[in-house]
């Protein structure tokens, strides 16, 4: 997930510095300048890539949901307070989203900047608003699981 994101300003990137070469093209070998995506199909290109990240994001956040809700019911509630691996897991899913998230808005101020398709920036905010609400789903979890902990504890 966290690759994916760097995939993707890569590409960015990688177009920047296409663009701010335009100039110059006539330097370029022939090779170079053909092998160039034009910038409307690397903007595709990351917007598509970021639509997955978010299919991917939203599927996770089903699965923190249906854990949440198996801790709720009484099934496998043993297994899920006893998983210290889980717990570890869920930290590292936040420190991502929160990662994840000020790279977006990083991003995007700096797209604001050049001229970015209306596709890009809805991409940008679907990831922006989908690593918030992952955030939130793993925060709350490990919050009700240590509330569990305390509660046996006490």
């Amino acid at each position: 997930m966290f690759l994916d994101f760097s995939k993707l300003l890569y590409i960015t990137v990688h177009e920047l510095l296409r663009r701010a070469w335009v100039g110059f093209k006539h330097h370029l070998p022939f090779t170079a300048s053909v092998l160039m995506l034009p910038a409307l199909l690397a903007e595709a290109s990351c917007a598509r890539r970021m639509e997955n990240m978010v299919r991917r994001l939203t599927a996770m956040g089903v699965k923190i949901d249906l854990v949440r809700a198996d801790l709720n019911s009484g099934r496998n509630a043993a297994a899920i307070v006893g998983d210290a691996h889980f717990r570890r897991m869920l930290a590292v899913v936040k420190t991502d989203m929160r990662a994840l998230q000020c790279e977006a808005a990083a991003w995007q101020c700096d797209r604001h900047a050049g001229v970015a398709s209306a596709r890009l920036t809805a991409a940008l905010t679907a990831v922006a608003t989908v690593s918030e609400r992952i955030h939130a789903l793993a925060d709350g979890l490990l919050w009700e699981l240590a509330e569990r902990d305390r509660q046996r504890g006490a």
